[in-house]
């Protein structure tokens, strides 16, 4: 069973920004709240790479009510979830594991982390400096 959703775009290609992922402080949470459901996650942190500045990336989404069994679902048993950087025609470029299948012991938000360091992201994509550009 999957469940996909766009969180957000960046406005430069994937060659400009690094993807980090904290094990200690990733977690995925599904909040309840009045006529609304919202997924949150953390952990993740995308970085500017040519200005050395945070890129702001969405650490939720609303979740619609057709897709809140479906969501549940599969929160509620062990799961994986994975980010896809997409470059401009939509072709793959990386895939990011923000949470492994095998990882916690079946709790959803769990911050129970199989490793205690921040993992750099190794680029698999060639990458152009702004000087190069022009």
């Amino acid at each position: 069973m999957r469940f996909t959703r766009v969180i957000g775009t960046l406005p430069l290609s994937p060659a400009f920004y690094s993807f980090q992922v904290n094990r200690q402080a990733t977690e995925i949470r599904l909040l309840d709240g009045f006529l609304s459901m919202q997924l949150h996650w953390a952990g993740l942190n995308v970085e500017d790479t040519t200005l050395n500045t945070p890129a702001e990336v969405a650490t939720f989404i609303k979740i619609y009510p057709w897709q809140l069994i479906k969501l549940r679902r599969i929160m509620f048993q062990p799961f994986f979830a994975l980010l896809h950087v997409l470059g401009i025609n939509n072709e793959l470029i990386d895939s990011i594991v923000l949470r492994r299948h095998h990882a916690a012991a079946a709790q959803v938000g769990s911050t129970a982390a199989t490793v205690s360091t921040v993992l750099q992201i190794p680029s698999i994509y060639p990458g152009r400096t702004l000087e190069e550009m022009n």
